[in-house]
């Protein structure tokens, strides 16, 4: 497409050869993930679009943390860099690297708990602090559960709950191994 050769022109500088399109799972959050190559089939970047509200406010929430784990010295080369982030005709837009490597083996091995250690922190939050339980009260629990929710949370918010760094490319069929 006309519109995806200007883009990549753009970003890459270079000349796109082909595409791949990914449909995420059907449903609010759904996304279109959109693989970018150049003429000799090498991976440019992967562009991140959503046409629900929802979606796009995944990918600038997934463009934030992108941007922020780009800052941490410790996780910048494990993670894609964000190329672009922002709005193209209203529409949220993540144009992010790939990540350089090769597939892990199905084992846990030493270079995979070496970069899960690399994601603990130390820091602990209540439950109700918890955007996951906050965004549950929002969406998933409002009417005739309400009080059953409240009721979880006077029980639960006395737990302190770890917290850890954590991100959907860090998946284990996503990680990768370099050298």
């Amino acid at each position: 497409p006309t519109a995806l050769n200007q883009l990549c022109k753009k970003l890459s500088g270079k000349e796109c050869g082909s595409f791949n399109f990914s449909l995420g799972p059907d449903g609010p959050f759904q996304k279109l993930t959109i693989q970018i190559m150049d003429t000799r089939n090498n991976i440019l970047f992967y562009i991140k679009t959503a046409t629900s509200i929802s979606g796009q406010a995944q990918i600038d929430k997934e463009s934030n943390i992108l941007t922020q784990l780009k800052k941490m010295k410790r996780l910048s080369k494990h993670v894609p860099a964000p190329i672009y982030t922002g709005k193209v005709k209203g529409v949220s837009l993540l144009a992010q690297s790939p990540i350089v490597g090769e597939s892990s083996p199905n084992s846990l091995n030493h270079s995979i708990t070496e970069f899960l250690e690399k994601l603990v922190t130390r820091d602990t939050s209540p439950l109700c602090d918890l955007e996951l339980w906050k965004n549950t009260k929002e969406h998933g629990y409002n009417g005739k559960h309400a009080s059953k929710l409240e009721k979880v949370e006077h029980e639960l918010n006395q737990l302190i709950i770890p917290k850890t760094i954590m991100h959907g490319d860090f998946a284990s069929w996503n990680m990768i191994i370099e050298n």
